[in-house]
């Protein structure tokens, strides 16, 4: 047997001790309330010339190599398989010998993700303005962003209408995976593109004061060179235009032009703050001119008292000569409240001075940015009013929510899910291991991990909703008096949402999450998940946005929670009752098999853990017959017995 371990790309040369054996599981029965990848063992590599160079000669106590503090890529190959081609060696400690664990196949994804949460996502493509048009024309989306029919407080239970400054966004749950398995340079596959995932809503919307690092930034577009005529009443200094700009702010909260409330003498860059909050101001200006006077260019903040509006005393000048050129350059930090505003001005002390910047040109603005900031007319951005969820949880929960296993290709970048049923209706493509088994080291248990008599499944508490009460909270009975009577095994960081008659008799989800004193959605609630049924109504829905009205009969975004006589989302009803039947009929009469198998590297190579594996041994003291569930490989190393735990199907 040959065998061949790269880390970062540098062959390591194996010895004697180094017996790597590779741990291999994708969803452990077990443990309901997770989902995992494979492993190695802890093995060991000499101290060679070769190795010291390629690990950076980590051993030496002076050493300043990052190798045994980094996630290193590593490739593992036995008889010219690679079985390993994209994991992560992590360098524990050195005795003489370095040494090393490695993790693989569904770790490598999921390193990727498990640091990044739902708030990284570039959903930038998919803001638009929150306006009357975009909310009816995203009812034909079925990817993206829709504006579903939800009550967030006070709508009508008799008058078909709503009003769509009332009414947020939702993006679909297999938008987000989408993006989130495309970031990490993977594709996915199986069961998750079937059935009621395709109508799965989560509402954009967090709690009020909620903060993420949200960055502003303002660059020059084009830039030119206006007149500096004016009028003798605005002698000796005249203001004139600075930069015509674009603008990456979501919420299109920077102009250009005179959009100072009328002062139209005071041209150029305009910001009107959004939010309360302190603000960081950098300012970069490359600028050539002319003349023989001065040139200033003024950073002013003014605020309104009453309803006059009064520059502060925080007023930051840069004076240039004119026939000049160079880089002007301003730092300045500044609390500003809701509404007050900041401009860029430039004046001249004589008329005939000229001053150009270059297209180099910049204003960066650093600022918190709370999620429920976004008003009606503006767009409205998406990352920031994700669920605080991270990326690698958000894969997890999902696949909790519909028992689905994963299994990571890393020669195709695949991510293949399953669900448990999928495995049964594998049965007739079974693997034989009748004449791989070891009939001498065979040990049956009647009981597996840390299950209960009463195993619940549940959504998190929410005061807003039935005071907090849990009622689609489910239980998978396991008849075993031997075990504990209850105790949780999955909880979900969504909550129950109540469904209520409004709007002339349409079932409608209510949260209560818009103050009607405050006219703001700022009430605290626990994120949701919905399932989206589009309806064509006989009698129309009148959208309204306080200025204009607009009927629609057809594809209306109706949404739902639990409803009779529909595919819910409630843990009793029915998402035990749909994904998780298997698995409580396994488990009422549990029978794990552990014991020794001669595996040989395409066994472990090609190892698909959705199809199942059939049994029929006889031995003296016991039968073995029927269909399994590879539950995990331990600690496989080419040409020695391997152990496996199978559970019957």
């Amino acid at each position: 047997m040959t065998e061949e371990l790269y880390i970062n790309g540098n062959y390591i040369e194996l010895g004697d001790e180094s017996k790597i054996g590779l741990t291999i599981q994708v969803n452990d029965i077990s443990n309901m309330s997770g989902r995992n990848g494979s492993f190695s063992n802890e093995f060991k590599v000499p101290k060679t010339k070769n190795n010291q160079i390629a690990l950076e000669f980590c051993s030496g106590l002076n050493s300043n190599s990052k190798v045994p503090y980094a996630k290193n890529i590593c490739r593992y190959i036995q008889n010219g398989i690679e079985i390993v081609s994209n994991g992560i060696a992590i360098v524990n400690s050195y005795d003489g010998g370095f040494k090393i664990q490695v993790t693989t196949g569904n770790g490598s994804p999921f390193e990727l993700m498990a640091q990044r949460a739902l708030s990284d996502i570039d959903f930038t493509d998919l803001e638009e303005t929150w306006t009357m048009a975009h909310v009816i024309a995203a009812n034909a989306n079925t990817e993206g962003i829709i504006y579903p029919i939800i009550d967030y407080n006070g709508a009508s239970l008799t008058v078909r209408q709503i009003d769509v400054r009332r009414l947020m966004p939702a993006i679909f749950a297999k938008t987000i995976l989408d993006r989130i398995v495309e970031a990490i340079g993977y594709t996915y596959s199986g069961d998750f593109k079937v059935e009621k995932f395709a109508d799965l809503l989560i509402p954009l919307f967090s709690d009020a004061n909620q903060t993420l690092d949200f960055p502003i930034q303002i660059t020059a577009s084009a830039a030119f060179s206006p007149d500096l005529s004016a009028s003798p009443a605005e002698a000796p200094f005249v203001y004139v235009g600075v930069l015509d700009t674009r603008t990456t702010d979501s919420n299109a909260q920077w102009t250009y032009g005179d959009a100072l409330l009328g002062y139209n003498y005071l041209p150029g860059w305009v910001f009107i703050a959004d939010i309360s909050n302190q603000h960081g101001f950098e300012l970069s200006l490359p600028y050539t001119s002319t003349g023989t006077g001065q040139i200033t260019v003024r950073l002013s903040f003014l605020t309104f008292v009453g309803s006059f509006l009064f520059p502060e005393p925080t007023i930051k000048d840069v004076v240039v000569a004119a026939g000049s050129s160079g880089i002007i350059t301003m730092t300045e930090n500044q609390f500003l409240n809701f509404g007050d505003i900041v401009s860029v001005t430039v004046c001249s002390s004589i008329q005939s001075d000229t001053i150009t910047f270059s297209d180099a040109s910049y204003l960066h603005i650093d600022r918190a940015q709370i999620s429920d900031h976004a008003v009606f007319g503006t767009v409205f951005p998406i990352a920031v009013n994700m669920p605080n969820i991270k990326q690698a949880d958000y894969v997890k929960l999902i696949s909790q929510k519909y028992n689905l296993s994963f299994q990571t290709n890393e020669y195709s970048k695949n991510i293949a899910f399953t669900s448990f049923k999928k495995i049964t209706e594998n049965m007739p493509v079974a693997k034989t291991w009748s004449g791989k088994m070891d009939i001498n080291k065979i040990n049956i248990e009647f009981t597996i991990g840390n299950y209960a008599q009463s195993n619940v499944f549940q959504y998190t508490s929410d005061e807003s909703v039935n005071f907090g009460n849990l009622l689609q909270s489910g239980i998978i009975s396991i008849k075993n008096e031997t075990l504990p009577l209850s105790q949780v095994v999955v909880q979900s960081p969504f909550a129950e949402t109540e469904m209520k008659t409004k709007l002339n008799g349409l079932d409608v989800p209510y949260i209560n999450k818009y103050d009607v004193i405050t006219d703001s959605f700022n009430l605290a609630t626990i994120p949701r998940i919905l399932y989206l049924d589009k309806q064509n109504l006989a009698s129309p829905l009148v959208y309204l946005d306080g200025s204009t009205t607009n009927s629609q009969s057809n594809t209306i975004p109706l949404c739902y929670f639990v409803l009779p006589d529909k595919s819910n989302l409630g843990w009793a009803n029915n998402l035990l009752e749909n994904n998780y039947a298997e698995l409580q009929s396994i488990l009422n009469n549990v029978k794990k098999i552990t014991a020794f198998f001669k595996l040989n590297i395409i066994d472990v190579s090609e190892m698909d853990f959705s199809i199942p594996i059939y049994l029929d041994v006889q031995t003296p003291k016991m039968q073995i017959n029927g269909y399994f569930y590879v539950n995990k490989i331990s600690n496989y190393m080419a040409g020695k017995l391997t152990q496996c735990e199978l559970i019957r199907l």
